[in-house]
């Protein structure tokens, strides 16, 4: 009715995924995700992408939707799906002895230990990348949206944003 048609590319299946109703459909291997992203949105004539449930720095995403943006190919949207301080609440050192403590694997304990001895200086890396992360997803997108008005104001400051018109919040 509307001329809309909705494409879907994942790359963890999903309750549904693999029924659901889409007019194009594709899963995406880790290795070589964003390639095939890139060869979606060309196929398939993507007027906009909407990206949920993932941080675009991970499967090289983010390259290509930078890509796209400049050849002004589709519009694209970054839905944050929990509050921009659950990554830096998550590093308390708390968390890394409750790691240490019911990691199942020795190499998984033997990180989690290394993390609290070097905890000062691991939890200030830890949040400059998740600031610089932030960032690189407000100046690739064109609109970030978040779950809440309340959390506007915590991302502009993990990003560095002085002013932030392409932030929105699920009302």
């Amino acid at each position: 009715r509307y001329r809309i048609r909705c494409c879907l590319a994942y790359i963890h299946a999903y309750p549904g995924s693999e029924t659901s109703e889409f007019h194009a459909k594709i899963r995406l291997a880790k290795q070589d995700a964003g390639a095939r992203l890139k060869e979606f949105i060309l196929g398939h004539a993507i007027d906009v992408v909407v990206l949920q449930k993932m941080l675009p720095g991970k499967y090289r995403i983010l390259p290509v939707l930078k890509w796209a943006a400049g050849r002004g190919l589709c519009r694209s949207i970054f839905v944050l799906h929990f509050s921009p301080e659950y990554s830096i609440l998550n590093l308390d050192a708390e968390n890394i002895v409750n790691n240490i403590r019911y990691v199942g694997s020795r190499t998984g304990r033997a990180v989690n230990a290394l993390k609290l001895a070097a905890y000062p200086g691991y939890r200030a890396v830890k949040r400059f990348l998740i600031g610089r992360g932030y960032r690189a997803i407000y100046r690739t997108f064109d609109r970030v949206v978040l779950l809440s008005e309340r959390y506007v104001p915590a991302y502009a400051r993990f990003a560095g944003l002085a002013e932030h018109p392409r932030l929105a919040a699920i009302g």
